[in-house]
């Protein structure tokens, strides 16, 4: 069951599957360009992390020629460009 409180609840899929269903506010998508709020980096959102009531965000970028990532909080960056959106599958 979804909880207004935007906690992950587990729920019983078709045959036997479980999954999580997220309620809350929005998450933002992989694929974002982020600029961290310490340091001015520009990244990209390549994962995201939920755990109990806290997401996290796994950010990938090049320093210096040099590839990096980190896992940081909604609190850390902002969000300067959000992908398109596309449909998967047969258009």
């Amino acid at each position: 069951m979804l909880s207004d409180s935007g906690t992950v609840q587990v729920e019983g899929g078709e045959g036997g599957h479980v999954y999580a269903v997220y309620s809350g506010s929005v998450m933002i998508d992989c694929g974002s360009t982020i600029k961290t709020r310490t340091g001015d980096i520009v990244a990209i959102i390549t994962a995201i992390s939920i755990r109990f009531e806290k997401r996290t965000y796994e950010v990938s970028y090049f320093f210096n020629g040099e590839y990096h990532s980190a896992w940081l909080s909604e609190q850390e960056f902002e969000v300067i460009e959000m992908p398109d959106k596309s449909k998967a599958g047969f258009v």
